[in-house]
C-alpha cells in the first residue's frame, strides 16, 4: 500500500509525527559538522527556553557558538511564535534574522524562512524545545526535527540537585493514582490536540491553494 501524501508533498505520517529525527540537551551541542553531515545549511532556532531563558538577553556561551555556526557557513534565522519585542532585538542586536508571529505548528513561519533563503526542505531543520510547536511544525514542513530540552528544566533541575542530594522515595499510593491519572488526562488532551492540528492543517492549506 503506498504512502499518501498531503498538500505539501509530505508523507500523512510526517503531518502528526511529534518524533524529532535527533535530540540534543542543548542548543550550543549541535556543532556545524554535524549539520553538513546531514546535508543541513539552514538552522531555523526557536527561541524561547530554546536559545534563552526569560531571565537573561545576552548568555556568552549562546553568543560564542551563534558566531561558530556562521563562522561554519551554517545560515541561522530565529523562528518564533513570540509577539514580543525582545526576539526582534536580540535579533538585531547579535545579527540574527528572524521570523516572528510563527503560528507553529503551521508551516507558514517556516516557509517563509525557508524562502528566504532559498534552501529546501532536505537542507533544512528546526531545533526547539517543544513536541507540539517546534518538532510538529518541523515534521509538517517536511524538514529535519531537533529536539532540545527547555532550558528553564535545565535550571530547575540543577538548582534541585545542588539542594537536594538525597535519593528519590519511592512513590506513595496517592502518587501514584494521581499518576496515573495525569496519563489518561495527557491522554485526552493529546487527543484534542490532534483535532486543534487538524484544523491548522486545514487553515494551511487554504493560505496554499492549489
Amino acid at each position: 500500500m503506498g504512502t499518501s501524501e498531503s498538500t505539501y508533498g509530505i508523507p500523512e505520517e510526517n503531518m502528526l509525527s511529534f518524533l524529532p529525527d535527533f535530540i540534543f540537551q542543548t542548543i550550543t551541542q549541535i556543532r556545524p559538522a554535524f549539520l553538513r553531515e546531514h546535508g543541513i545549511r539552514l538552522l531555523l532556532m526557536d527561541f524561547d527556553n530554546t536559545m534563552l531563558p526569560y531571565t537573561t538577553d545576552r548568555p556568552q556561551p549562546l553568543l560564542d557558538w551563534i558566531a561558530g555556526m556562521q563562522d561554519a557557513g551554517i545560515t541561522l534565522c530565529i523562528v518564533s511564535n513570540s509577539h514580543k519585542q525582545r526576539v526582534p532585538h536580540f535579533s538585531q542586536q547579535y545579527h540574527v534574522p528572524c521570523v516572528t508571529h510563527a503560528a507553529k505548528p503551521g508551516t507558514r513561519g517556516i516557509r517563509e524562512a525557508m524562502a528566504r533563503y532559498g534552501a529546501a526542505p532536505q537542507q533544512t531543520a528546526l531545533v526547539g524545545d517543544q513536541i507540539y510547536t517546534d518538532v510538529l511544525g518541523a515534521k509538517r514542513a517536511g524538514i529535519t526535527a531537533i529536539a532540545v530540552r527547555s532550558i528553564h528544566k535545565i535550571e530547575a533541575h540543577l538548582h534541585s540537585a545542588a539542594a537536594d542530594h538525597a535519593k528519590p522515595l519511592p512513590l506513595s499510593g496517592s502518587e501514584i493514582v494521581f499518576s496515573v491519572f495525569t496519563f489518561l488526562l495527557l491522554h485526552q488532551l493529546l487527543r484534542m490536540q490532534n483535532r486543534l492540528i487538524f484544523q491548522v492543517s486545514a487553515a494551511d492549506s487554504s493560505e496554499n491553494p492549489s
